[in-house]
């Protein structure tokens, strides 16, 4: 028999899901450790549009968040998200999934993974994943370490990797790979 979500209410396996609301983690910011709330959007391949992920349901692959375009101003936001549950879904295969990585530009807007960043004369997209670093070993031997992590990949300079950490103050977002790959032509420059 095949299983269909239709089967299951989709909050009776809460084991699977994940609430997102006020859970605060500890990650490295800009290189040091700091507190900042886990929070995660999503691009709707369909709707070709970001939402802010409510609850992450591992066990059907769906997200839940508000739809909040009948609303016409920020007051009947409000009121719609204090009185209700989320009221959209989206399976995972329809989506993709943005994270929050505890820091803002200069402008104070937020970064996420999948966003591309423009400064110090470099262009940037957020990426999540295994960094590959030459570490000195204790007896000044280099070797090579997995360090996952945040990074920004370059645009410009051949994807270089680089960690991030450091004053960042210098960055701004200038969209994201979902809503703007335009922004991901640029001239490349052999380094």
């Amino acid at each position: 028999m095949k299983y269909t979500r239709a089967l299951v209410p989709p909050r009776a396996h809460k084991e699977y899901s994940i609430s997102l609301q006020a859970k605060k983690y500890k990650t490295m910011g800009t290189g040091e450790y700091k507190m900042h709330e886990l929070k995660y959007q999503a691009w709707l391949h369909d709707e070709k549009q970001i939402v802010n992920v409510i609850e992450i349901n591992t066990f059907d692959k769906f997200i839940s968040y508000y739809d909040i375009s009948h609303c016409k101003d920020d007051a009947e936001i409000f009121d719609f998200i204090r009185s209700n549950s989320p009221n959209a879904d989206c399976p995972f295969e329809r989506c993709s999934l943005r994270t929050y990585i505890g820091l803002n530009d200069k402008n104070k807007i937020e970064m996420y993974t999948r966003d591309i960043v423009e400064g110090f004369n470099n262009r940037f997209v957020i990426e999540y994943g295994i960094n590959r670093i030459k570490k000195v070993a204790y007896d000044d031997e280099i070797v090579e370490v997995d360090v996952p992590g945040f990074y920004f990949r370059s645009l410009i300079y051949n994807d270089k990797v680089y960690p991030i950490v450091g004053d960042l103050s210098g960055l701004e977002v200038i969209g994201n790979i979902d809503a703007n790959p335009e922004l991901l032509e640029v001239k490349r420059v052999e380094r």
